[in-house]
């Protein structure tokens, strides 16, 4: 089965995919030439604005059902629109206070009159969001036991697709989900790039993989597919299916066991492996002085976050981890939420 390298067309049209769903409605209220302009400004800055031009779009289409006829941004509009949905999680509440704001700034440099909402202090999304961080040792221990520790049943080819699966959630920092959508076609083994199509939050991404990450994946699939083909699934079960989350889940939990990492109910959980490669990676960043305002964008977009804000949170964690870097740490946070948040 032939394994092509993407073009650089075809990068370009599956990095697009989301953002042709942003710019297709028509703004129509009075704040319309304002949002278009307000996005292009923060696109020329370097800000992708992708997630946030799609709550931009609804803001608008919130206004023009408001009957908004004055360019006012007033306290009210502002209000009714952060608590539009009571149903909205406290991050995503957050996130509407944030992005008004800088609009609302905008809006009064331009000598627009409109009210700037203030954003608390401390997050409580920040004090909420204790994941289970494995330390790098951990993670050695769970990447050399899942190689080992399953032994070939039947027909199944669990014992293969394990700990391949265990390689990718710990080396790229993916969703488990988005590791079980993978179909043969989104693998290009040759490049070693996965691509991810429409993920979370409708997002699409391309994720490299590392040689010896590719290199176990070209093995498996030497072994597993030499008969499928491109529309089959990358991990599949007897009958053909995609795995479950469920099955990998069990089998993490006794790989957890064999690596005396203790468990209970409140984790350690698949999705750990997300937050600890995060974690690692911006650990990594750091310690070589590597420019955060470029770094923490790049990051972003590899673990296909909605929005900045969701990677900065891993500042935090990263300082509360590893003490001695707090002081970059906590200055970086300070310099990150500045310049998005006033």
């Amino acid at each position: 089965m032939q394994r092509l390298t993407p073009s650089t067309s075809q990068i370009a049209h599956w990095r697009c995919l989301t953002m042709s769903k942003l710019h297709s409605p028509s703004l129509k209220s009075v704040f319309a030439k304002d949002i278009i302009d307000f996005i292009e400004y923060k696109k020329s800055l370097g800000y992708k604005y992708i997630t946030e031009t799609y709550v931009l779009f609804r803001f608008d289409n919130f206004c023009s059902n408001q009957n908004l006829s004055e360019r006012d941004l007033s306290e009210s509009v502002v209000s009714n629109w952060i608590n539009e949905n009571m149903d909205n999680s406290y991050n995503t509440i957050m996130m509407r206070k944030r992005l008004i704001k800088l609009f609302a700034l905008y809006l009064h440099n331009h000598g627009v009159t409109a009210y700037l909402p203030d954003i608390p202090k401390s997050n409580r999304s920040y004090t909420e969001f204790v994941p289970y961080i494995f330390t790098q040792q951990q993670v050695n221990t769970l990447l050399q036991m899942s190689l080992k520790a399953f032994n070939p049943w039947g027909k199944s080819s669990m014992h293969l697709s394990f700990p391949l699966i265990m390689h990718l959630l710990c080396c790229t920092g993916m969703r488990i989900s988005e590791v079980l959508n993978i179909r043969i076609k989104d693998f290009d083994l040759g490049a070693g790039i996965i691509y991810i199509k429409q993920s979370k939050f409708d997002k699409s991404r391309l994720v490299p993989v590392s040689s010896s990450v590719n290199k176990l994946a070209n093995s498996y699939f030497e072994t597993v597919h030499s008969m499928s083909t491109d529309e089959d699934w990358f991990f599949q079960n007897l009958y053909g299916d995609k795995n479950v989350t469920g099955t990998i889940y069990s089998n993490f939990r006794r790989l957890l066991v064999l690596c005396n990492i203790s468990h209970s109910s409140k984790g350690p959980r698949l999705h750990d492996l997300r937050h600890t490669f995060a974690v690692h990676s911006l650990k990594k960043l750091i310690k070589t002085g590597k420019d955060i305002y470029v770094s923490l964008p790049i990051l972003s977009e590899y673990l296909g976050h909605s929005n900045i804000y969701a990677t900065e949170r891993y500042l935090h964690l990263t300082a509360e981890m590893y003490p001695e870097l707090s002081e970059k740490t906590n200055k970086l946070i300070r310099e990150v939420k500045f310049d998005e948040t006033y």
